[in-house]
């Protein structure tokens, strides 16, 4: 019969003439053999006749009602077969049809709908020969191999062009025939709708009777773990710095189209010249047709040494459990960086802890495995040695989180990346997001459908579109973005615009309050704010002055970000989320206010001026399901930081710590050009302003040194100074020591020195302050 494929414009529009149609591929009495535009056809008959689920396979559709058996398609269908499964194996039909005749009809039936030859342009189509070597593909060489079966390098003699074969074996046991042809087409379902730089290319599918393969584009020339045990050069090791970007930029990709990856490790991840590909999509899930992307239960299958705490656990798994394999294999990469060679890490975790190769179920070693790679590492706030150590923390704190629930999103780790790149300018090449990705748009996730066939037709349909409409497009090269725009101008600009309190900066001090400036956390070396029961700034900060102007713009920058003046507490449920989402807030949705406040720190005989930085973000994490009744689904709750140094405000040599040396800007020569100009001057200004205000300090420390008690000036004697016990003179001839407040503002020098901030706040108990307004 000749094929009765239409063009889409001549496509009937009523159900009657569409059945009429169908009805004409069964009027002649030996089947015919048909191509993929016929089954094309097939399937869109089905649908306008109202047959959608008949639909998904049309070519069991053909055999079946050619063989008047078309009551049998439900038992196909229920058991997991597709059309994918053509040819079917004879084991395969004895499981499936009863009787012998059945059986013989569909193998002799089932020749009329197999492919016979290639076509020379490859789209991604699926082919279903009787036997695979009708593709005349010629074997280059062994890629791989493992218990899936074998990837080769092949070359098509008709077009030169070079592929990786992936060929799995069908096998007679039912189960792992099952299993094979699940994967096979989750695969093939995931590689069908992925179309990314650092992700491979799906050319063409095919099954025969023995095996099914795959055909992927381009041959690379090896894979992330082959690559982490060689020996690099320079143009090496830039790739490698690059594909942390990279990767996560490909993860960002998947996600956002509705795709989780499931087998993230370095041997799913391919090298081909500087270019990074993810590939190995068999055990992806598509979510793309649900709003969620958990599942349960135990899992398929598990690389042990990269898969999350919840897959040992079975337990719920979705996107964030990627985003643990991709910290595992970010640390790894972070680790041949600072010159140790995957085989060395893997010898490290079965000689350590559990001796489990594991970084989830040995986490002895993944704990002493950070310490070796930043063992003596200076902490500085600005270099590239402060670029690595905060991916390295980044990777181990944030990504490695052991809670699901409190790991970022891909879209967060990239912007993470994009904010340490910013802040830490450097060289292109040794960027964390490279030129390739760093314009990368967040992809709209893409429709999808049950069907191997309808997802193929969509796909073939847009693209022949595009090129109708497009007939030269090219695609357009990235360029880099401009630096600005990560800040909000209308706030401060940062002194500490990314932090890791958890190992770099833990030299600061810090708090989380919330919006009524209540502390709710506090760093270790504030420990001693829980012996006084204090939970209010105020044991910090002894201005109501400096108290009333931090309230002010805190409702300032919650007007900017748009937030509510919701307020979190220290028994909160959601207390651990609030802390997490510091490491994980971006740069554009936080605002920063910076000033030089008199700060309280333990064993100061005054408060000192000392840098204070106050940063407002909101929790921005993925909500938990327990949470979201409590919190009417709004789990953006706003949340404050207050950061400054305590060694900051004593005197060395006649000149401050905070002088030119630990500012985030400083240790860039000034003829830097990837530093954003305006961000440049800021910082410049605010040293001025800093060091304008610390000299005024100075004068009055120097004065309140110099003040002289009652009992000093009525005997002509030197006096120590204030103390809490009293001068030393005092102290030696057992005399009542006390002082004017005016003598303590001044210093007994210049009347207009007044440190009314300290001695005249009335509401502030300490009792240091209280013996020296005495």
């Amino acid at each position: 019969m000749k094929s009765s494929a239409q063009p889409t414009s001549s496509i009937v529009d009523d159900v009657f003439s569409a059945q009429a149609k169908l009805d004409e591929y069964f009027t002649s009495k030996s089947p015919s053999r048909l191509n993929s535009s016929d089954f094309s056809f097939i399937g869109l008959l089905l649908i306008l006749t109202n047959k959608s689920a008949l639909a998904e396979n049309p070519k069991l559709y053909y055999v079946l009602r050619r063989m008047n058996r078309l009551e049998l398609l439900s038992d196909f269908t229920s058991c997991g077969c597709t059309d994918l499964w053509f040819p079917f194996p004879r084991h395969t039909l004895r499981r499936l049809l009863d009787q012998t005749s059945d059986q013989k009809e569909f193998l002799a039936t089932q020749t009329f709908v197999l492919d016979h030859e290639m076509p020379i342009l490859l789209n991604g189509e699926h082919f279903a020969f009787a036997d695979s070597d009708s593709m005349e593909l010629e074997v280059k060489g062994r890629l791989g191999r493992g218990g899936y079966g074998v990837v080769d390098h092949v070359r098509d003699p008709r077009t030169k062009k070079h592929y990786a074969r992936k060929i799995m074996y069908r096998t007679a046991a039912s189960e792992r025939h099952h299993d094979l042809m699940e994967n096979f087409k989750r695969e093939i379902h995931g590689m069908w709708r992925v179309k990314h730089r650092h992700c491979v290319d799906l050319v063409a599918t095919c099954t025969d009777l023995e095996s099914v393969l795959l055909l992927s584009s381009p041959v690379a020339d090896t894979d992330l773990a082959k690559f982490l045990d060689s020996d690099l050069n320079l143009s090496q090791l830039a790739t490698l710095r690059r594909a942390v970007g990279c990767i996560s930029s490909a993860l960002l990709y998947l996600h956002d189209n509705g795709i989780r990856h499931d087998d993230l490790k370095p041997g799913n991840i391919l090298i081909h010249g500087s270019n990074i590909l993810l590939t190995d999509f068999g055990f992806c899930l598509d979510f793309s047709d649900t709003t969620c992307s958990t599942t349960t239960g135990t899992p398929s299958h598990q690389t042990i040494r990269y898969s999350a705490p919840e897959v040992f656990e079975r337990g719920p798994r979705n996107r964030l459990t990627d985003i643990w394999s991709l910290g595992c294999v970010l640390l790894e990469i972070m680790s041949r960086l600072r010159g140790y060679k995957l085989n060395v890490m893997r010898q490290f975790w079965t000689s350590n802890g559990d001796c489990y190769d594991s970084f989830a179920e040995n986490q002895e070693a993944t704990r002493l495995w950070l310490e070796r790679l930043t063992y003596g590492q200076s902490k500085t706030q600005h270099g590239p040695n402060r670029r690595d150590l905060l991916m390295i923390s980044f990777t181990y704190y944030v990504l490695l989180e052991r809670k699901r629930n409190l790991r970022p999103t891909a879209y967060q780790v990239v912007e993470r990346l994009k904010d340490m790149d910013f802040i830490y300018p450097t060289a292109s090449m040794e960027a964390w997001i490279g030129p390739c990705c760093v314009n990368q748009d967040t992809p709209q996730p893409q429709g999808s459908t049950t069907s191997e066939l309808l997802v193929f037709l969509k796909k073939t349909m847009k693209d022949t579109i595009d090129q109708i409409r497009n007939p030269s497009s090219e695609a357009v090269l990235p360029q880099l973005a401009p630096a600005s725009g990560r800040f909000s101008y209308r706030t401060d600009l940062p002194q500490w615009p990314l932090l890791d309190l958890l190992s770099l900066d833990d030299h600061l001090a810090y708090l989380f309050l919330n919006i009524d400036l209540e502390i709710f956390a506090h760093s270790h070396n504030l420990n001693y704010l829980d012996d006084l029961d204090r939970s209010s700034i105020e044991c910090l900060l002894v201005s109501e002055e400096e108290i009333n102007k931090l309230k002010t713009m805190i409702n300032t920058m919650l007007e900017i970000l748009g937030l509510k003046t919701e307020r979190i507490s220290s028994s909160d449920t959601i207390l651990e989320e609030t802390i997490k989402s510091f490491a994980v807030n971006l740069l554009q949705d936080t605002v920063f206010w910076v000033d030089f406040l008199n700060v309280y720190w333990k064993g100061d005989k005054i408060p000192k001026i000392r840098t204070v930085q106050l940063s407002l973000g909101s929790i921005c994490l993925p909500c938990p399901k327990e949470h979201r009744n409590d919190h009417g689904g709004d789990y953006r709750r706003p949340f404050l930081v207050m950061i400054f140094d305590p060694n900051e405000g004593e005197l060395v040599r006649g000149m401050s710590l905070r002088m030119e040396r630990d500012l985030w800007t400083d240790g860039l020569p000034t003829d830097v050009k990837l530093f954003h100009s305006e961000y440049r001057s800021r910082v410049e200004q605010r040293q001025k302003s800093y060091l304008k205000v610390l000299e005024e300090r100075r004068t009055i420390k120097k004065g309140f040194e110099n003040a002289k008690c009652h009992e000093c000036i009525r005997h002509g004697e030197d006096c120590s100074g204030p103390h809490q016990l009293g001068c030393v003179q005092c102290r030696a001839n057992g005399r009542n020591c006390t002082f004017d407040v005016e003598e303590i503002r001044s210093g007994g020098m210049d009347q207009k020195q007044r440190w009314i901030d300290i001695v005249a706040a009335n509401h502030y108990q300490d009792p240091t302050v209280t013996r020296w307004a005495s």
